[in-house]
């Protein structure tokens, strides 16, 4: 199940490789969301556990 915040990941993953056509960065994605890049890392990691 997703929780708010992985919903809010990869709403910005989508909208962010929509804009670029191209593969987005964890620098990328920490600017549009406000949190630091180990942030967007460690949740990565946490969207890989449960497969998403």
């Amino acid at each position: 199940m997703l929780t708010s915040v992985m919903e809010d990941y990869l709403k910005a993953i989508y909208e962010l490789q929509e804009a670029n056509h191209e593969l987005v960065s964890p620098s990328e994605i920490a600017s549009r969301l406000s949190v630091k890049p180990p942030t967007v890392t460690t949740m990565t990691k946490k969207r890989a556990e449960r497969e998403l």
